[in-house]
């Protein structure tokens, strides 16, 4: 795609009831605005007109392709911090010992973020169309 052709997308997804095709190597990707609570919006996507909740358990192409990848930390840096000082070790040492887990998003919240994902692990990017 071109970038007037990103710009073009970007500026069709600031707004409700507005839905973007892609073809992104041979998937029918469907793109719209959406909001998730009360002040804040985000860009849902369907893949070949679907979105299943397998996506987000199971390791499958859609997901590598397409959902964003979230990292959490088992506690806050307020609570690393607090321990430090509890246990009066480096803040090295206790983030050592904070697991954090992944997990798979069913939205995007940046449009930015979408494109350079999408761009980083698809082939072949085209608009189909914008209605």
């Amino acid at each position: 795609m071109t970038k007037a052709e990103w710009e073009k997308v970007e500026q069709a997804l600031s707004n409700f009831f507005t839905t973007v095709t892609l073809d992104v190597d041979g998937y029918k990707v469907q793109l719209r605005l959406a909001r998730i609570t009360t002040y804040r919006n985000a860009l849902e996507i369907f893949v070949n007109g679907f979105f299943k909740g397998e996506w987000l358990i199971n390791d499958c192409e859609e997901r590598r392709r397409f959902l964003p990848r979230k990292v959490k930390h088992l506690y806050t840096a307020n609570q690393v911090e607090k321990l430090r000082k509890e246990l009066k070790v480096s803040k090295k040492s206790v983030e050592k010992h904070n697991p954090n887990f992944d997990y798979y998003s069913t939205h995007w919240t940046s449009f930015v973020a979408f494109k350079k994902h999408l761009i980083a692990n698809n082939t072949t990017i085209a608009l189909v169309e914008i209605k």
